[in-house]
C-alpha cells in the first residue's frame, strides 16, 4: 500500500509540473496555455512532452507542425554526427520542452527574456532555446516570435529544435549552431 501512495504522489505531482511554466517569472505574464501533447519521434525511439503556451491567441500554433519538424531536425542532426542509437552512450536525454510563442515586443524584452545572453541593444531576436535557467528541473524551452510568416516560424523552430536535439544527444558543452543553421534549409 506504502508502495501504491508513493507512485500515485509521484504520478501526480509529474502531471502538475506537466502544465506549469518553465520559468516562475513567467507566470506574471499574459501567456495562454494552448495545449499539452506527446509527441512520437520514431528514428530517436523518444516520446516528447510538449506544453504550448501563447500570448497571441490569434495566432495559429507551431503545435501544428511540431512532429514534423521534430522528426526532420533529429534526422538531420543523425545523418551528421553519431546520435542516439548510434552514438557511443547509446540514448538521448529526454527533457520536458515548453514552447512559448510571443510577439516582437515580448521576445525582444530584456525584462521577459531576462536569461537569455544579450550580445548589444539593437539584438532582435525569432526565437531562442534555454535549458540553464528554467525553474523545473529537466526542461527545455523554446521560443519563438508568433508575428512572423508560417515559414519562417518553421524555419525558426527548426533552429532551436536542432540545440534540444544537440544538447540532448552530444552534450558537449557547445550550441551546436552550424547544425541549428543548416536545419533552417529543411523548410
Amino acid at each position: 500500500m506504502k508502495k501504491f501512495l508513493v507512485l500515485f504522489l509521484y504520478l501526480f505531482s509529474t502531471q502538475s509540473i506537466a502544465g506549469s511554466h518553465a520559468y516562475s517569472a513567467w507566470r506574471q505574464h499574459s501567456f495562454r496555455k494552448v495545449d499539452t501533447e506527446t509527441v512520437r519521434v520514431a528514428n530517436a525511439r523518444l516520446s516528447l512532452n510538449v506544453t504550448f503556451f501563447t500570448d497571441t491567441p490569434s495566432t495559429r500554433s507551431v503545435e501544428m507542425y511540431f512532429d514534423e519538424v521534430a522528426e526532420a531536425t533529429y534526422n538531420l542532426l543523425a545523418s551528421k554526427i553519431a546520435i542516439g542509437p548510434a552514438s557511443r552512450s547509446g540514448r538521448c536525454y529526454n527533457w520536458r520542452i515548453v514552447v512559448y510563442e510571443m510577439n516582437q515586443w515580448n521576445i525582444n524584452s530584456r525584462n521577459v527574456m531576462y536569461w537569455y545572453p544579450w550580445r548589444n541593444q539593437s539584438q532582435r531576436l525569432y526565437g531562442a532555446y534555454d535549458s540553464n535557467h528554467t525553474t523545473s528541473s529537466s526542461t527545455a524551452v523554446i521560443v519563438l516570435r508568433s508575428d512572423i510568416s508560417n515559414l519562417e516560424r518553421k524555419r525558426t523552430l527548426a533552429h532551436e529544435l536542432t540545440h534540444y536535439w544537440y544538447d540532448m544527444c552530444v552534450a558537449d558543452g557547445n550550441p551546436g549552431e552550424r547544425y541549428a543553421e543548416a536545419a533552417e534549409s529543411l523548410f
